[in-house]
């Protein structure tokens, strides 16, 4: 070793006692940043979570809500889409929904990072009371409007498809 070297040694080793509590700070500002994002981090998604389900997930689950298994007849959805509308802009689902097109109903679930305060749905077919096709600027989608409720589902693509044709076989139109 060489001189310079064995004198930043001791140097370091003789630190005062100021320089010492002033890196004890750091290091609890540190712990402090990094525990209170961990708190925070989940109360924040959770309230986001509790949030998002007021406009509209909730007014469904009020009447709906499902607690069995998702069937396993059917025509499934994983990693679907939809928006839910009240009279405000449309929440939306994207990627995140399970539905299964079942003979006497229409369930919905989301993914379970996205479950709390969105339980699972099932909603008969006797209680959609229309489905609308209206035009947006590239596709068509689906108003799945519920007796009794103010909230609407809008679908797109396949699983509309599948909606609308199961819904119609049942109401006979």
């Amino acid at each position: 070793m060489t001189a310079a070297m064995l004198s930043m040694l001791s140097h370091a080793a003789s630190a005062t006692p100021a320089a010492a509590a002033a890196v004890d700070a750091d290091t609890l500002t540190i712990a402090i940043i990094i525990g209170g994002t961990l708190i925070a981090m989940p109360i924040l998604w959770l309230g986001i979570m509790r949030l998002s389900s007021l406009f509209g997930w909730s007014g469904l689950a009020d009447k709906y809500r499902f607690d069995g298994e998702m069937p396993t007849g059917g025509q499934g959805f994983t990693n679907a889409s939809m928006s839910l509308s009240t009279r405000f802009l449309p929440l939306n689902y994207n990627g995140c929904v399970t539905m299964v097109v079942a003979g006497d109903a229409l369930y919905c679930r989301l993914w379970r990072l996205f479950s709390y305060a969105h339980p699972p749905l099932r909603l008969p077919w006797a209680v959609i009371e229309t489905i609308d096709r209206q035009k947006s600027l590239f596709s068509t989608i689906r108003v799945v409007r519920v007796k009794g409720c103010a909230t609407h589902l809008l679908l797109r693509g396949a699983m509309a498809d599948a909606v609308e044709q199961a819904w119609r076989t049942h109401v006979g139109g």
